[in-house]
């Protein structure tokens, strides 16, 4: 049955690949918007210049997208489909699994969570239309078969449903303990998201990667490098990035919160002075530490994403704070 979906899922992208390359740039500009790389950048931007409270929650939610992504690609192990199929032409070089579609998972996910805290049937409409045009793109790219994408929308419904209808109990409980036991909670989370993927792995031990998709993944992209769908890397990052993020907001609100409004070139100077730092955690802490598949560079990747998430959601801000660029957030 599976291969039957399979073949289907060929046909579909072969007849949209064959209605000509002028599909291809509005697609790929569709798929950009949802690229991880793109709300990494994103949420800081609107957490520390439109709303924090709101940056933070879309922080949360990308975060657990990313890696119940990772988890759920392990498990189900299905091919992108220029690796199934040498006739499509695979536009983007991607080295994990295909379902479910992170493109489309967190796009429903981050963009329903705003338009369900906005209330506005306007919002609801673009992004409805931004997350169904995000999807089509993966299709018209040779990245994701049909089921792949419905399978990410479908999860992204169910994140929104869960998030709203749990924050606010979350949130109370989580109020109700001491700081520290709060900060503990997010590490224990943020670790218990990397074992259950490494029990996953475990379970899937047995899996043997196909030749053919391997060799037409090569084919269509021979300049990826190293191809393994099991990288663990991709589940330890959003990991680490999540205990930093947590850990961070707490602190911050301890220490009496931050305010994302002002005047636009305040807001605009925090843009810049934050995303500076984050590059330069990104890539010069990515630089020093090792790159080895031991548990060290493991631990180090963790405590690097996890300066990201402490840098954006605390020290930034007191340091936008202390240069007179942004206000304490207002007492209740």
């Amino acid at each position: 049955m599976m291969e039957a979906i399979l073949n289907n899922g060929v046909d579909l992208i072969l007849w949209l690949q064959s209605l000509g390359d002028w599909i291809y740039p509005p697609m790929r500009l569709f798929s950009l918007l949802g690229s991880e790389e793109f709300y990494i950048l994103a949420m800081p931007i609107l957490y520390w210049a439109v709303n924090a409270s709101l940056g933070f929650r879309v922080g949360v939610m990308l975060l657990l997208a990313s890696g119940s992504n990772v988890i759920l690609k392990w498990a189900l192990h299905l091919p992108r489909p220029y690796w199934y199929d040498p006739r499509v032409e695979g536009l983007v070089a991607e080295t994990l699994f295909g379902a479910p579609s992170l493109h489309s998972q967190v796009p429903a996910s981050i963009f329903g969570l705003v338009a369900a805290t906005i209330r506005r049937a306007w919002i609801w409409a673009i992004v409805i239309l931004s997350v169904f045009m995000i999807g089509l793109s993966r299709l018209v790219l040779g990245v994701h078969f049909h089921i792949d994408v419905i399978l990410g929308w479908t999860l992204g419904a169910v994140a929104i449903w869960l998030f709203v209808s749990q924050e606010k109990r979350i949130k109370a409980c989580l109020d109700s303990q001491r700081r520290g036991i709060q900060i503990c909670a997010v590490f224990f989370s943020s670790i218990g998201m990397i074992a259950i993927g490494t029990l996953v792995l475990a379970l899937t031990d047995g899996f043997e990667l196909p030749e053919t998709w391997i060799s037409n993944a090569i084919l269509d992209q021979p300049y990826v490098g190293n191809f393994n769908p099991f990288e663990i890397e991709a589940l330890i990052s959003p990991s680490g990035a999540l205990f930093g993020l947590g850990a961070g907001y707490i602190w911050l609100c301890s220490r009496g919160g931050f305010d994302a409004g002002g005047i636009w070139w305040k807001r605009l100077l925090r843009v810049m002075l934050g995303l500076a730092g984050i590059i330069i955690l990104w890539q010069g802490l990515g630089e020093i530490f090792p790159k080895n598949p031991d548990l060290i560079s493991y631990s180090l990747r963790y405590i690097r994403y996890a300066f990201i998430g402490f840098w954006s959601a605390a020290i930034a801000p007191l340091l936008f704070i202390r240069m007179n660029l942004a206000e304490m957030a207002p007492s209740n």
